[in-house]
């Protein structure tokens, strides 16, 4: 009867309401585009993402934005259209409002060949964090290779995992004979007392610096000064960088 086809209508108005707020109220961007290619909805996650505003989505039809284009993303959108299997890609994007950003972008038909779910992720701050870290493991590697001072990293107390030409050098040795299990003790002199102090000053304080002897191929022994600091890895595993330069012809 009428009443109960009002309270049915009434019960749909507020159910899309709710969905609604819950899509507006979503960290992921969300957007809607009819089967044509133009935007009927896109909650503030989207527009904040994108850079745009309500209108100005609406007022672009996905076959036009060069954006979704030369992203590769205009692709995913109309194969998805088509197929109505859904797609997904992370782009680097400067959309049409002219903001540039790291998205991860799904597509889902919502009917085949009708409308279409197009839902994004800001990586923004990811990516950004990562390039610092890579550029910066970059700057360390370059360091580690064209330091003119000998660098060994190490584990604490243990084997050494890595050597750079200057140690390799005035070691004697190259680096894979370095990496040897026990090659350690065969580079440094444990009878020495320093070393012995050194050690203990590490283990209290996590660095120590000093004059220390090495030993090169073959025995041959050379004064050195060698600083060493500990550290621990994105594991948790103990490691140590020591720093050494040969000062034989000071002594």
């Amino acid at each position: 009867d009428l009443s109960q086809r009002k309270e049915a209508e009434q019960s749909l108005r507020s159910e899309k309401m709710l969905n609604q707020q819950i899509i507006d109220a979503s960290p992921i961007g969300i957007g809607i585009y009819d089967s044509l290619g133009d935007c009927t909805a896109a909650n503030a996650a989207l527009l904040r993402q994108i850079g745009g505003t309500l209108d100005g989505v609406k007022a672009r039809n996905y076959h036009d934005i060069a954006a979704w284009k030369n992203a590769g993303l205009y692709r995913l959108a109309t194969e998805t259209q088509r197929s109505g299997k859904p797609s997904s890609q992370v782009v680097r994007i400067r959309t049409s409002f002219d903001k540039d950003a790291w998205l991860s972008v799904a597509f889902n038909a919502l009917d085949p060949g009708g409308s279409l779910m197009v839902t994004t992720y800001d990586l923004s701050d990811f990516m950004h964090a990562r390039q610092m870290r890579e550029a910066s493991e970059k700057r360390f590697e370059m360091l580690f290779v064209n330091s003119m001072d000998g660098v060994l990293q190490t584990e604490v107390g243990g084997a050494i995992l890595g050597a750079n030409p200057a140690a390799c050098q005035m070691l004697d040795r190259s680096e894979e004979e370095l990496l040897q299990p026990g090659a350690i003790r065969s580079v440094f002199d444990f009878d020495d007392p320093r070393l012995a102090a050194l050690i203990e000053k590490r283990a209290r304080t996590g660095r120590a610096a000093g004059e220390v002897t090495l030993l090169r191929r073959g025995g041959a022994r050379f004064e050195v000064e060698l600083s060493s600091v500990t550290y621990a890895s994105p594991d948790g595993q103990a490691l140590s960088s020591l720093f050494f330069r040969d000062i034989t012809e000071r002594m």
